[in-house]
Parts: C-alpha cells; structure tokens; sequence
C-alpha cells in the first residue's frame, strides 16, 4: 500500500483519538472527507469550532448548555 500524505495521516490520527474511533473508521471517515464538497468539510468544521466556542457544562446539573 502507498503512504499516504503527512496531512491525511494527520488527520487519521486526530480522528483516532476520539472515544470508540479505531485507525480502520479514522481512515474511512479521512477518505470520505476526501470525496466531500469543500463547502460541507467547511460546514462541518465551522460546526466543530462554534461547539467548543459557545456550549459550556451547567455548573447546576451537568449538562450541556449555551447559556451561563
């Protein structure tokens, strides 16, 4: 099997590093994203950074809200 890029197999080993992601479903979801438009990997990651930026752990109950 060829080698593949450094920024694939970056990417094969962030998604591995995920809770329940094995390098077999890293390396399946890196091709699919390969095969997607630009716009929806652009969707998808903005989608990732607006979660971190504005849900935040209620400090009540535990759970996960938008709001203080």
């Amino acid at each position: 099997m060829k080698t593949l890029p450094q920024s694939a197999n970056r990417l094969i080993q962030e998604f591995s590093n995920l809770p329940g992601i094995g390098r077999k479903t890293a390396q399946r979801l890196t091709f699919h994203i390969l095969q997607t438009e630009k716009e929806k990997v652009s969707e998808l990651s903005k989608a990732l950074i607006r979660l971190k930026e504005v849900i935040l752990n209620c400090s009540i109950c535990n759970g996960i809200t938008e709001e203080k």
